[in-house]
């Protein structure tokens, strides 16, 4: 009747019934966000921080500063991602599946980078005591657990940090906890499971070598380029692997924390990219109490079980810094205890690439490849490329002036298509931030052709309202007329990519700024892996 009466569109009916309807729309938007504030609060507060002090987080979280100052805790106890399995009989498997709410096992979900089974059959040795009746349902099963999961399982006081139900399981011996358990372990089916399609290794190759977090294959490229063979590449994104595969003809493996070393081919010379977003001064620098952060521990543990005879790592700069450099002096431990001699240096790319991209490297020589004189002789045998030099010990330092280095406009592309164009209305609203920053909008945000591009970063086109550098069609144009994005390929050559490169072949092409980003400079990489390569005899 209320709402049958409201024909007159602005009489006290409809008045009201407007009123009304905006009240409703107001509550349920608040009754939205307060379920979703109160079950995320819920989530955090019942999963455990992984190889960090909870306590000094605080309910609300830390702040930017507080995350740098505790960038490295947790790691004096364990250098490590933690990794392990329950092991439980088929009859019980109801109630271990029940561990999937609240993200204890690992991720089953192919595209966010998971596994598509974290539950696999287990043949392995076993405390659990099986009746010899209902064989059928003592068929044992392993739950791979989730990073936090295993390190809560790891703790002196694990009985308050796993699930009531859970530990009334562990205790009375129903299930057990197997750490270290790996999918790609013997007992839940050998590297069946993770290493597939892995190429056969030519006995033509110059030397081998593996590509860990390979991303689109930029360390692999420089390799190949001196006739090295790639044994094995390891990388989670899905729509990476399809732009890697595109090009290589190869697969990359998944998750690296899922292989055992002892699985993982002959190589002489290990090339990482580990994760910087724990590192990166865009992001919250939580260091080694982030997930990603740990990751490089996983590099560590390849080197020591593997030993070949060289690596080649690259990062961010600010790592150099962070934690007042505590996070760099544990890294260069871990490297050490391996058993390698390892330098470092932070290059620049601008003196063969129009891009302004500064990343720290390490390089490293396994401890019978080097001499004992000096506190590092490897300097001795390995030697940085002098004019990508930015600041290290000794060396000739170039600067801009010393060479003629190249510039956007030699890699920019004829007849672009329109939709790399800005709208009238974002480039406005751009003009507008910048000048309240006092910035030039021109000056700061287009680049010139006979110029050199900042940094690239994997946001690009994502957020690129923040921070992003565009190009002009052409000089004439005003100020107020809009730039244009640069293109896929037009990042790929500011990279150091060659067009020979493939980038059709991810089924999402949007992703290929952030796949770019991401990248390593192959050029760069090369012109290191020469030395490295005279230094370790290969």
């Amino acid at each position: 009747f209320f709402w049958g009466q409201a024909r007159d569109c602005n009489g006290p009916m409809a008045r009201r019934r407007r009123a009304l309807t905006q009240f409703v729309t107001i509550l349920m938007a608040f009754g939205t966000w307060f379920v979703t504030r109160t079950s995320h609060k819920l989530v955090r507060r019942s999963r455990p921080a992984l190889c960090a002090n909870i306590s000094s987080q605080g309910k609300g979280g830390r702040s930017r500063s507080s995350q740098k100052t505790h960038a490295s805790d947790g790691m004096e106890e364990a250098r490590f991602v933690p990794v392990g399995a329950i092991v439980a009989p088929l009859r019980m498997a109801n109630i271990v599946l029940r561990l999937a709410k609240g993200g204890w096992n690992k991720r089953r979900n192919v595209a966010s980078g998971g596994w598509k089974r974290s539950i696999l059959p287990y043949d392995g040795p076993t405390t659990l005591n099986l009746s010899e009746k209902d064989t059928k349902y003592n068929r044992l099963l392993s739950v791979h657990l989730s990073p936090e999961a295993s390190w809560a399982l790891l703790q002196p006081d694990a009985r308050e940090r796993v699930p009531k139900e859970l530990w009334r399981l562990l205790e009375e011996g129903l299930v057990e906890w197997k750490p270290g358990l790996r999918i790609g372990s013997k007992e839940c089916g050998g590297p069946s499971n993770v290493l597939r399609c892995l190429p056969p290794i030519r006995e033509s190759a110059r030397f081998s070598f593996v590509e860990l977090f390979a991303g689109i294959g930029g360390f692999r490229l420089a390799m190949e380029s001196f006739g090295g063979q790639c044994v094995m590449a390891s990388e989670t994104d899905p729509l990476a692997k399809e732009t890697y595969s595109g090009n290589f003809g190869d697969v990359p493996v998944g998750d690296i924390c899922e292989v055992v070393e002892s699985h993982i081919p002959h190589h002489d010379v290990l090339t990482a990219g580990f994760p910087c977003q724990a590192f990166s001064a865009a992001g919250e620098q939580q260091g080694f109490a982030d997930r990603n952060g740990n990751l490089f521990f996983e590099v560590t543990r390849v080197l020591r079980g593997c030993q070949p005879k060289a690596f080649l790592l690259e990062n961010v700069p600010a790592l150099y810094t962070l934690d007042d450099g505590r996070v760099m002096k544990v890294m260069l431990e871990e490297l050490r205890k391996a058993g390698y001699r390892c330098t470092w240096n932070v290059l620049r790319s601008n003196a063969i690439v129009p891009q302004k991209r500064r990343r720290i490297y390490f390089v490293g020589l396994r401890n019978d490849l080097v001499s004992e004189e000096g506190n590092n002789s490897m300097d001795l045998e390995f030697e940085w490329p002098q004019d990508l030099l930015l600041a290290s010990e000794g060396g000739k330092h170039f600067t801009d002036e010393d060479a003629n280095f190249p510039t956007v406009g030699d890699i920019l592309e004829e007849d672009v298509s329109d939709s790399y164009d800005l709208s009238q209305d974002k480039w406005d609203a751009i003009m507008d931030r910048e000048r309240n920053n006092s910035r030039d909008p021109v000056e700061f945000r287009i680049v010139s052709p006979r110029d050199q591009a900042r940094t690239i970063i994997s946001s690009y086109r994502r957020s690129h309202e923040w921070n992003s550098q565009y190009v002009r069609r052409s000089d004439s144009m005003n100020e107020s007329t809009p730039p244009r994005f640069f293109t896929e390929r037009e990042i790929a050559r500011l990279q150091g990519f060659p067009d020979s490169f493939e980038l059709g072949k991810c089924s999402s092409p949007k992703r290929l700024y952030h796949q770019l980003g991401n990248a390593v400079c192959p050029l760069v990489v090369a012109r290191i892996a020469e030395n490295l390569l005279k230094a370790a005899g290969l």
